[in-house]
């Protein structure tokens, strides 16, 4: 995704304490749903440490692909669900930008696990995006920078679950940069 060293090691400091604290609040889930959010998180965070490095290339990538497809369905379907419920729509604004984070990680798995894509992330700069790829990585950008704003805004002032919508919106904020990596390299 990157060689310059201060941004890989930034973005997996990021990500590394994002996935310890979803390995911490998965532990601690008692709630199937809850369960299945950190979860997929954390496999997020993972996937994200393991992208700033020219190792991940060698990860496979249909795997990947289905369990962040399987996370975008997992977040909409709540947030749908939450939509549906009268004073619920903040929630479900929370849980469509945990959706578009796990899109985004479907299209960035994609576009940099496949044929000369995966050899550049090892040995240099992406190649050009096709046009088709570089508008949907653009229309995610714009989806994702709205997710942390509602994260942040749900997030600011509350007591119980504020310290999880910053968190989300730090990684989507994360997952903002990251894609823009991809969209310049």
């Amino acid at each position: 995704m990157t060689a310059e060293p201060a941004v890989q090691w930034a973005m997996t400091a990021v990500f590394g304490g994002l996935g310890v604290r979803s390995l911490w609040w998965l532990v601690a889930a008692r709630l199937p749903l809850a369960v299945a959010e950190h979860l997929l998180h954390l496999g997020m965070s993972l996937v994200m440490v393991a992208m700033m490095w020219p190792w991940w290339v060698a990860l496979p990538v249909l795997p990947q692909v289905a369990f962040f497809a399987l996370g975008a369905g997992f977040f909409a379907a709540l947030a749908g669900w939450r939509a549906l419920e009268p004073g619920r729509g903040a929630d479900a604004g929370a849980l469509a930008a945990h959706a578009a984070m796990m899109l985004a990680m479907v299209w960035a798995v994609a576009v940099m696990g496949r044929g000369p894509a995966a050899h550049h992330a090892a040995h240099g700069p992406h190649p050009t995006l096709t046009d088709g790829a570089a508008a949907w990585g653009a229309a995610l950008v714009v989806a994702l920078v709205a997710g942390t704003v509602v994260l942040l805004v749900h997030g600011a002032g509350r007591e119980r679950g504020g310290a999880d919508h910053l968190a989300g919106a730090l990684m989507s904020g994360g997952t903002v940069v990251m894609c823009v990596l991809m969209l310049t390299g």
